[in-house]
């Protein structure tokens, strides 16, 4: 707080003299310029770092029901490219929304495979892949 001293007329006590109106100086408001930028970042910054958190929840619970016990082995059939080309169309007429892993795992097809035959199929415009 800012204030000054006046000696008042003569014989009596100086007088102490109050400035109500602050002094800023040019470094105090670019500091505070600067503590408002970096609330801003913080905040921009605190909303990624739940979308991350929420994502890593999802891929979380989406890999829990992926992981395989060992009672849970699956035996690979071995049948012909095209013959896997249709299982998978009609797999995909029968559901909305497929993953990779739940299309080899219906079908007992290996997964590598799945994804070669997904491709084509999507560059064929048969399917599509969601977002």
């Amino acid at each position: 707080m800012a204030g000054e001293v006046i000696q008042s007329s003569a014989g009596s006590a100086p007088v102490f003299v109050f400035n109500a109106q602050p002094s800023y100086s040019v470094l105090d408001l670019e500091k505070e310029s600067q503590i408002t930028e970096l609330r801003t970042q913080v905040t921009k910054l605190t909303e990624q770092v739940n979308r991350l958190e929420n994502i890593i929840g999802d891929m979380s619970k989406r890999m829990g029901s992926m992981q395989t016990r060992s009672e849970d082995i699956i035996v690979l059939r071995s049948i012909t490219r095209d013959e896997a080309k249709k299982e998978i169309l009609d797999l995909l007429d029968k559901s909305d929304k497929l993953y990779y892993y739940d299309i080899a795992e219906a079908l007992r097809l290996d997964l590598e495979e799945v994804v070669q035959i997904m491709s084509e199929l999507e560059s064929e415009g048969f399917v599509g892949v969601a977002e």
